[in-house]
């Protein structure tokens, strides 16, 4: 696009074809920054592990249970749903997990847990939270919706 753009006033001596190529220069400019930004905006989880280390069982879930009522049910409700005491104070309202969670991947909902999410009332745990207690709350939070996981 910068490209272009630097040789616009060399290429065409005639109008027309300048302000296209200005205005198709310029697109190309814009459009790299955008990518450029959104990917710098989508960084890898801070977490050194890609998939979760904390196995998936009785005991993490009844951790992550406890973690989730500690730090998530004011905001999601006992079930996840979006619909605690503070839900509607927020704007967005708190996502409702048991639709929300099964769209990503685990270390993406880390990711979401662990730095909170842009544009929305979710707070950063991370600091507040250790890694493992994290990836706790994640198996956790993959049993809400499913009516054949003890909880």
């Amino acid at each position: 696009g910068l490209a272009v753009l630097g040789a616009v006033p060399f290429a065409w001596r005639a109008r027309v074809p300048r302000v296209r190529a200005t205005t198709l220069g310029a697109s190309l400019a814009l459009a790299g920054v955008v990518l450029f930004d959104g990917a710098q905006a989508h960084e890898d989880a801070p977490a050194a592990e890609r998939t979760n280390p904390v196995a998936f069982s009785t005991e993490s879930i009844a951790a992550g249970r406890e973690l989730f009522a500690e730090h998530c049910v004011e905001c999601h409700g006992p079930a996840g749903r979006g619909d605690g005491p503070r839900a509607s104070s927020f704007t967005p309202p708190p996502a409702d997990l048991s639709l929300h969670v099964p769209l990503h991947f685990e270390v993406q909902l880390f990711t979401f847990i662990a730095r909170g999410v842009a544009g929305t009332a979710m707070p950063a745990y991370q600091g507040t939270l250790s890694e493992e207690q994290i990836w706790t709350l994640v198996n956790y939070l993959q049993t809400l919706g499913q009516p054949n996981v003890e909880r």
